[in-house]
């Protein structure tokens, strides 16, 4: 990464057409003229302009006279001016300072004003930087030894804090859309000095959450800073959604300087999933995959367990729903005979998922475009124990679009079929099915129409992972398919496509079966899934 530094940050004219606040016991008051300001703005944090309602904060002291903490100005210290028009004009938001009619005065001024501020110490908090020009501090100290007949004079604004500016690009094109940037080991709150113009900083650290701006396939991140030391202790954690996160090391030496603008260029790829130490609190059970944290808190993902209508208190299945794609990634079930005794028929009833609202959901009430078919995850014959339990798995939120006569209906149905008799001479089969809407060599999505004409996202790859626990022993024996989504020959069988359930784990990024131990999930034996 390349590091380059430049100054983007212009000073700020003000200008004064009559100034005021005197000591009383120094300066001689006469007919007092109210003090008003007028300014213009060339460069600020975010924009170029003032903004309706912006304030700044004034002092006036006896010219000389330093500004302490303990003497802010007998007149008065701290006396908020507004733009209301946001034009640049500033008034007295309460009662002006005034010009004494005899003697000199300083002025030092700074925005943004704050009620909080006392004495000459002000609070600069950097935690919230989602409106970067309500913290942005710019100063002024210029105008000294002021007095009712200069008339106008011109405060002269600078910035004291640092930017840094981060351009985030994928060399593999991945989607940067919902990457966020965050600075951890960074000074977050610090006092500025109103007298001296200087910081002290705060010998605590925090982290940052970054601006950030862009599209898909560019994105810039932005965050002020203190200008005191260095970013050596800093580090840099770009967050790609699902748990995912890259750790990016600063160059050496960044020394935040007030006023100026560091700029980085950062490849985002390679993004490895992130340990989570945090449990989830979720209903979960032996066929569950792990969810972080973070997969619960991404805004596209609902995690969503249905119970059998009839018998509210036996899970009927579980399932992973991206609203984005429109497409579960995973759904989780047990299987055994309980489930798949014939107390109904196949009921197609085809329906929204009543957990999420429909706009969440892709509308197949009609079918779907492309000539896929609406091929379920859990499947129906699965699912024969009530009515309830099998109209629910004509949800379609258990829908992906899938090619028909040569993969749903004839290898992938006899996967299915397989799967079913497998469960009928055990006690219970655990089962998760998912679709991959993209793989490590193809990262694009590719989307089909619902009959809304919105886009759904068609899978790359399909999946099963399958867990048997022998719960005499507590040794466990398992399989996965992974299965590319095409048309496929009459001669191809399901068992070329098995792999172990820890190579799916690998490449899906899920850990499936959290309670069953790594060593039987590292290999599988055909032969013990005649």
């Amino acid at each position: 990464m390349k590091l380059r530094l430049r100054h983007l940050f212009p000073a700020l004219a003000l200008a004064a057409l009559t100034t005021g606040c005197a000591n009383e016991d120094e300066l001689t008051y006469g007919p007092q003229t109210a003090v008003t300001f007028t300014s213009s703005v060339t460069t600020r944090a975010a924009d170029t302009s003032w903004s309706r309602g912006d304030a700044i904060g004034v002092y006036m002291m006896p010219a000389g006279t330093p500004l302490t903490d303990d003497n802010t100005g007998a007149a008065g210290g701290n006396v908020r001016y507004v733009t209301t028009a946001g034009d640049g004009r500033f008034e007295a938001a309460g009662e002006p300072l005034r010009f004494p009619a005899e003697g000199e005065v300083d002025f030092v001024a700074y925005y943004p004003w704050s009620a909080s501020t006392t004495g000459a110490s002000y609070r600069v908090d950097l935690t919230d930087q989602s409106d970067p020009e309500r913290i942005d501090l710019l100063y002024a100290d210029n105008l000294r030894a002021q007095q009712a007949a200069d008339g106008a004079g011109t405060l002269r604004f600078g910035h004291r804090l640092a930017r840094l500016t981060l351009t985030l690009t994928s060399s593999d094109g991945s989607d940067l859309s919902r990457v966020k940037a965050r600075l951890a080991g960074v000074p977050s709150g610090a006092w500025f000095d109103l007298g001296t113009g200087q910081f002290a900083p705060d010998a605590s650290t925090d982290t940052i959450d970054m601006r950030m701006r862009g599209s898909s396939t560019q994105r810039t991140a932005t965050a002020l800073l203190v200008p005191t030391g260095t970013l050596d202790e800093a580090s840099l954690v770009l967050d790609a959604g699902s748990g995912r996160q890259m750790s990016v090391a600063l160059p050496d030496g960044i020394a935040p300087t007030a006023g100026a603008d560091h700029t980085l260029t950062v490849d985002v790829r390679n993004v490895a999933p992130a340990p989570s130490t945090d449990p989830a609190d979720y209903p979960q059970w032996t066929e569950t995959p792990s969810l972080t944290p973070e997969l619960l808190a991404n805004a596209h993902l609902r995690y969503v367990t249905h119970y059998i209508p009839e018998r509210p208190t036996v899970r009927n299945y579980s399932l992973l729903y991206n609203t984005d794609l429109k497409m579960a990634l995973w759904v989780a079930y047990p299987l055994c005979n309980y489930y798949t005794r014939r107390n109904t028929d196949r009921t197609d009833r085809w329906d929204f998922d009543p957990e999420l609202t429909r706009d969440e959901q892709a509308d197949m009430r009609s079918g779907l475009g492309g000539g896929y078919d609406r091929g379920h995850q859990i499947p129906s014959a699965d699912r024969l124990v009530t009515t309830g339990a099998n109209e629910q798995t004509f949800y379609y939120t258990n829908m992906t679009a899938q090619l028909g006569r040569r993969m749903n209906q004839t290898i992938w149905s006899n996967l299915e079929a397989a799967v079913r008799g497998w469960s009928s001479n055990i006690d219970t089969l655990y089962v998760v099915t998912g679709a991959m809407p993209t793989t490590a060599d193809d990262t694009t999505v590719s989307y089909t129409d619902d009959c809304a004409g919105q886009p759904v996202a068609v899978p790359k790859v399909y999946y099963k992972a399958l867990a048997y626990v022998n719960r005499r022993t507590g040794e466990a024996r398992t399989i996965a398919f992974r299965l590319p989504h095409r048309n496929y020959d009459s001669d191809e069988r399901f068992m070329d496509f098995a792999i172990s359930v820890s190579e799916l784990e690998r490449e899906t990024g899920f850990t499936f079966f959290p309670q069953i131990d790594e060593q039987y999930k590292a290999t599988f034996d055909p032969k013990l899934w005649p």
